[in-house]
């Protein structure tokens, strides 16, 4: 086995794909391949530190970010890519994001180890969900819980007459909201 550590960005693609491109060639050097990788030329994947353009004053960003470590990692590399001040909407929709198994995570990545001016947790009606959401409330700065679409894009219309950057976390759809609302529609690159 072989270990690699991301010393420095080496685009501006975001934290995983670094990590990735990394992996993958100190993989094939181990191999006694040699492969160059332009990242300028790598296809993305949706809905990892995925760009989507301008709402209003906010710069939009989609990421897949469902359990503690990939939180942390995508809330590093959207800090450092996009202005602040940071907004975000975390929508725990796996099951093990939307049960407590993780609850104290959350707790200290969104209470100390992060600023964000705010944040809000979808709760989704339709998933059974044991998250104490309450508790997240409690503990969290800045933190509120929606319960549905209106409420989403409520928030994002409040924040959006704010200049900064909003991370929208989720690995579902998020209440319908890439599903052609007013908020989607809007978008510009």
């Amino acid at each position: 086995s072989f270990f690699y550590k991301l010393k420095e960005a080496k685009s501006k693609l975001g934290f995983h794909h670094d990590e990735n491109i990394l992996g993958c060639t100190s993989l094939l050097e181990k191999m006694h391949l040699n492969v160059s990788i332009n990242p300028n030329e790598i296809l993305l994947p949706a809905k990892r530190e995925e760009y989507l353009g301008k709402y209003k004053n906010l710069s939009v960003i989609n990421d897949f970010a469902h359990h503690p470590t990939a939180i942390r990692k995508t809330l590093q590399s959207f800090m450092k890519r996009f202005p602040g001040p940071y907004f975000a909407i975390y929508c725990p929709e796996s099951f093990t994001s939307r049960s407590n198994f993780f609850l104290n995570e959350y707790i200290k990545i969104f209470q100390t180890e992060f600023h964000l001016e705010s944040l809000l947790f979808v709760k989704n009606m339709s998933l059974n969900s044991s998250l104490d959401f309450l508790a997240l409330e409690k503990n969290i700065p800045n933190s509120k819980t929606a319960d549905t679409l209106d409420d989403i894009l409520s928030y994002i219309e409040n924040i959006s007459k704010e200049d900064g950057s909003l991370l929208i976390m989720d690995n579902r759809n998020c209440y319908g909201l890439w599903s052609h609302t007013s908020f989607t529609k809007s978008l510009r690159k």
